[in-house]
């Protein structure tokens, strides 16, 4: 009997779900708002970072904040909310 491809199993899977944005959770949801509003307020993605890393927040992988997590975050948030519903 052939083993499943499993890698092709999740990849497919995961596919069907969507991808999973940021914020979808609670605790992302609250580090979202902080983005949001650091960057609402003229903050750098340096300063953003580290006001995050000094709370104690960290990634979903589970690393400190590093300005290109921050920036991918808020651009991916900023198209979502520019997209149209389908």
């Amino acid at each position: 009997m052939k083993q499943p491809d499993w890698k092709e199993l999740a990849t497919r899977a995961k596919a069907k779900r969507g991808p999973k944005f940021y914020g979808s959770t609670p605790r992302e949801a609250k580090i979202l708002k902080a983005m949001l509003a650091g960057r609402a307020a003229g903050c750098t993605l340096t300063q953003i970072a580290d006001a995050l890393n000094a709370q104690g927040a960290v990634s979903r992988s589970g690393k400190p904040w590093s300005i290109g997590v921050v920036g991918r975050i808020l651009t991916r948030e900023a198209e979502r909310e520019t997209k149209p519903a389908a």
